[in-house]
């Protein structure tokens, strides 16, 4: 009784051990400062006076000691271990799977590395961080006793290490959206800018290329005219009052500061830009000169950021919940079917009701095996395979298959494309699940019948792709693309997401317009390659 009260008590330190190890991965604190209370952790957890995370070098030809618990001032970050057979950490690399040691002195597959004999290690476990193609490192735990690791203990320590793993993916992707962020912002801030000048009485002198490009208005179409046309409001009426101010009294709102304001292009667009204004005088006359920079991208890409830092949190704990429930589902489905044979086997004619109730068990599995498909697919960051093919063949191939139960509910589908529609590069699979996400969006929206109208367009840098539906409508005010927000019954607020996911992944961008009553039109614009 107190070996079976033992295990218990050890299984259940070891699963408060792996909550807390999730909380933290959750968290999404500095990696660095966690890893010294996860290995402690890890560590007392399982009774060992040592634990170790080790990196792997870019010449994959030694191990560094990255973080740990246990081991001597001024160890961690210096030593190393080596790899292949000169370590049971490289050892672990090697066979890609867990690696027990009872006793190092005994040991004859590996080499036991400085490392662990000035420590006096005698015995000891590793496993594998990381995918087993791109491998982190290693995560090990030591003792300068003999100690006997049971299954329990290596399972904690696998899933210790699969937690450490995340996290260290998470920190990976969320440091290349950085880079890649400032990297554009960069590219952002060495654009020419605008350069407006101004006479006193607020008409325009001078127009460069840059604000023609900015503003699309051309040169003679701006000069000798007021600068309010290019202000949204309350800028463009409160203008001349703030100019007639300034040369009363000198008091400056604007010049020789930086402000983010409203500016407004030929077209009527309304967008954000940075304003920097200065006073220049020439004699007699005094003019001022604005220099403009259009911050719209910019504005775009830090809700970018934000959005993808979400998501990323998102996609781990989707991962976490899909891992989970696979095995449990798994399960279910066979159970369901073993009841049906043994049913069918011992009754020549089985009760309706049972048949009814088994047949709504399956489905439900299947919906649940569904909802699970679509949670590793938002979670997954997956490699996009770029092939050449025809906006044509794509919405073909994606609808085929779904053409006949359209026809049954009363729904027609209009395709309509140019005959000189260039070719484009995408992930062909990955695109027609958008295709055929949008368009079982549409149909699902037309419950009586109705129309779907499929259209395409180009020019010299884009492709654009619209799906159209005559059904009730979006409501107003809401985020479709929002991970989990759905306005069908039976929804998962999933497929949109993945949508928005794989159309960012090639380089483009995903719209809606949408009158209650009238349907709705995703838009779709792909950068031509």
């Amino acid at each position: 009784m107190n070996k079976i009260q033992t295990r218990i008590e050890e299984s259940a330190r070891q699963q408060r051990a792996l909550a807390d190890l999730s909380d933290h991965a959750l968290d999404g604190g500095d990696l660095a400062a966690l890893m010294p209370t996860l290995t402690e952790l890890i560590a007392k957890t399982l009774a060992v006076e040592f634990c170790k995370v080790l990196e792997l070098s870019p010449g994959k030809d030694n191990l560094l000691l990255r973080a740990g618990f246990g081991w001597r001032a001024g160890t961690v970050g210096k030593a190393t271990e080596p790899a292949g057979t000169g370590s049971p950490a490289g050892y672990t690399l090697l066979c890609d799977q867990p690696v027990i040691t009872e006793d190092l002195r005994t040991e004859s597959r590996f080499s036991v590395p400085p490392l662990l004999l000035n420590h006096g290690i005698i015995s000891g476990m590793s496993v594998r961080i990381g995918r087993s193609d791109q491998p982190f490192g290693v995560l090990g735990v030591h003792s300068s006793v003999s100690r006997t690791f049971s299954k329990d203990d290596v399972r904690f320590l696998q899933i210790a290490a699969n937690v450490l793993s995340q996290m260290m993916e998470k920190k990976h992707a969320l440091e290349e959206v950085r880079r890649k962020t400032i990297w554009i912002e960069r590219l952002i801030e060495t654009t020419q800018d605008a350069v407006i000048s101004i006479d006193r009485r607020g008409c325009v002198v001078l127009f460069n290329a840059a604000a023609e490009r900015i503003f699309g208005y051309a040169r003679d179409e701006i000069v000798g005219q007021k600068v309010n046309m290019l202000m949204a409001e309350p800028y463009a009426t409160e203008h001349d009052g703030y100019i007639e101010h300034y040369e009363k009294t000198g008091e400056a709102r604007a010049i020789g500061r930086i402000r983010t304001v409203t500016a407004k292009r030929k077209n009527g667009e309304l967008f954000p830009i940075e304003l920097s204004v200065t006073e220049i005088a020439e004699d007699q006359n005094v003019q001022y000169c604005a220099f403009i920079r259009d911050v719209s991208e910019k504005a775009r890409l830090q809700a970018q950021l934000v959005e993808n830092e979400r998501l990323i949190a998102i996609g781990t704990t989707a991962a976490k919940i899909g891992h989970e429930l696979a095995n449990p589902l798994n399960g279910m489905g066979l159970t369901i079917q073993l009841l049906e044979q043994r049913l069918n086997k011992q009754w020549s004619t089985v009760d309706p009701q049972i048949t009814s109730t088994l047949n709504r068990l399956r489905n439900e599995v299947s919906r649940l095996n569904t909802l699970l498909a679509q949670f590793r697919s938002l979670a997954r960051r997956e490699k996009i395979d770029f092939q050449r093919t025809t906006l044509t063949a794509l919405v073909r191939e994606a609808i085929e298959i779904e053409m006949p139960r359209y026809a049954e509910s009363g729904i027609e589908v209009e395709c309509s494309f140019p005959s000189n529609l260039p070719t484009l590069t995408v992930d062909i699979d990955k695109m027609k699940q958008v295709i055929l996400n949008l368009t079982k969006n549409a149909a699902e929206a037309m419950a009586g019948g109705g129309k779907i109208s499929i259209t395409a367009s180009a020019s010299e840098s884009e492709i654009v792709l619209e799906i159209s539906d005559t059904g009730i409508g979006i409501p107003a005010g809401i985020n479709i693309f929002e991970p989990f927000f759905t306005t069908k019954p039976l929804g998962t607020g999933i497929g949109l997401s993945i949508v928005q996911q794989i159309v960012n992944a090639h380089g483009g961008s995903v719209s809606y317009r949408s009158e209650h009553g009238k349907g709705t039109t995703f838009t779709i614009t792909l950068p031509q390659r």
